[in-house]
């Protein structure tokens, strides 16, 4: 259990680096051009503008425009064309490389997390490391997420109950 828990410790940390580096990449790019988006409508009265980030919302947002059709064209060419400089600004930077490698980071937590749901502790030590792990994940996913580690503090109490004959 320790030799799995030393290794949980290192793909955590790895996963925490390439999810810091991706949205250090994220945040340069955002800096320097914002998202891609197109200005649909300006706010009047107090309203705020409306952005289309996707030909989906484009379409939405132009329902019932009296230039709709003249004007959908143009905004979704407008839009593609931001899509594609985000998109080159992302391979020169490596953001696609660094999502990829961040995804690969964290199922390796998954996995790891799910062998230390099903490897019996066989000491008090083993249990703490399952404890630990499932505080790890709670500090990880933060106060809003809702799905708690429930099956590995399970499985701990499980392996508790072994050990003591309860």
């Amino acid at each position: 259990m320790l030799a799995l828990w030393q290794e949980w410790c290192t793909a955590l940390k790895d996963a925490r680096a390439k999810e810091t580096e991706r949205r250090r990449i994220e945040r340069e790019m955002v800096a320097r051009f914002g998202y891609p988006r197109v200005l649909v409508a300006r706010g009047a009265g107090g309203r705020r503008d409306i952005y289309a980030t996707t030909e989906r919302d484009v379409t939405r947002a132009l329902v019932g425009a009296a230039d709709a059709k003249e004007r959908y064209g143009r905004l979704v060419a407008d839009l593609d064309q931001q899509q594609e400089r985000w998109d080159m600004e992302a391979q020169r930077l490596g953001l696609d490389v660094m999502e990829r490698e961040e995804d690969a980071a964290w199922k390796r937590v998954d996995v790891l997390t799910a062998r230390a749901e099903h490897v019996p502790a066989r000491s008090l030590r083993g249990i703490v490391v399952k404890l630990t792990v499932a505080v790890a994940l709670r500090e990880t996913y933060g106060a809003e997420e809702t799905e708690f580690p429930w099956p590995i503090l399970g499985a701990a109490l499980k392996d508790l109950q072994t050990m003591t004959g309860a």
